[in-house]
């Protein structure tokens, strides 16, 4: 017959952790109720190889504006999460104003707010700030769909949908504006040189037409010096005229380059507005942290039989 004594210390060998499982259980749902809602907006884009031959080029050449090396690049989307990433991305981001609503706590009635993400972090350098934004942002690239997602989870539903909206406006603002392919520039040059051609083709017409006011029937004139200078002229405004002619088709041609080399995105979701909230996960805190204390409880009654059970081995 087992002693009394004996099955109450094995009873209470086991209701002792479960006791204090229970307790810090109920401590730790009391503070998680206290943690405010998180909510995560996602943005997806899928971007569009260029048709153009310079269209990597050019995207490179405009990442690499903003500090960014990209080598080695099998495809233009590949920078993509390394421009989100940016300085220059990230400081724009910072300054952007936002009007949003949020709490303190669970609990607690919202508080609108108007500003700057520098200003809600209340951080007093760039790099705070920037450490802020990476507790918030994330950026993902899938490598088989190239398929980007911009996920910002805040305390506000709408500084989230917000944030990632800014974002991928932000990149494609860089994409479409800042991205220097070569149809920009042979299209600048071409413009520029077309421009001059016409200036230099109305100074030979005017010089054309002078000439024709004294001498309109200069080919069969018997002074061999106004013959010749009438067809030193002609072919001047013929030469002038062909190269304007030529330059206007390769305008033209740089600009469609242009268009081609110009980076496409295709956003699929701009920005969701999160209903529910994403974090805290109270539940699963109160369970974790009841499942260790009694855990940590069990092996602590226990401490006893696994030092001699060590001294024995």
């Amino acid at each position: 017959m087992i002693p009394r004594t004996a099955v109450s210390q094995t009873l209470h060998s086991f209701l002792k952790p479960l006791r204090n499982g229970v307790i810090a259980g109920l401590c730790a749902l009391a503070v998680a109720m206290a943690l405010p809602n998180r909510y995560t907006s996602v943005a997806r884009i899928l971007p569009v190889e260029s048709k153009g031959i310079g269209g990597n080029i050019g995207l490179a050449a405009a990442a690499a504006a903003v500090g960014l090396s990209l080598p080695g690049q099998d495809s233009s989307d590949a920078a993509y999460p390394d421009i989100l990433n940016s300085y220059w991305l990230r400081t724009a981001l910072l300054d952007t104003e936002f009007t949003f609503s949020d709490r303190s706590w669970h609990f607690a009635a919202p508080v609108s707010h108007t500003v700057t993400l520098r200003k809600y972090f209340k951080a007093r350098t760039t790099e705070a700030a920037f450490r802020g934004l990476d507790k918030i942002l994330r950026v993902n690239r899938d490598l088989k769909t190239k398929l980007i997602s911009i996920e910002a989870e805040t305390k506000s539903q709408e500084l989230s949908q917000q944030v990632v909206r800014r974002c991928s406006d932000l990149l494609n603002s860089f994409a479409v504006e800042k991205s220097m392919t070569r149809g920009a520039a042979k299209a600048r040059f071409a413009g520029e040189r077309l421009a001059d051609a016409r200036k230099e083709k109305t100074r030979a017409e005017n010089n054309f037409f002078a000439f024709l006011n004294g001498n309109r029937n200069y080919t069969t004139s018997i002074d061999p010096q106004v013959r010749l200078s009438g067809l030193r002229l002609e072919e001047e405004w013929k030469l002038r005229t062909q190269i304007v002619a030529t330059l206007a088709v390769t305008y033209e041609q740089a600009l469609l380059e242009e268009k081609n080399d110009t980076p496409i995105l295709n956003i699929l979701d701009p920005g969701n507005y999160p209903e529910e909230k994403s974090s805290p996960r109270r539940g699963a805190i109160t369970l974790t942290v009841t499942f260790l204390v009694m855990l940590g409880s069990w092996l602590w009654s226990l401490r006893g039989w696994i030092q001699q059970a060590l001294r024995t081995e």
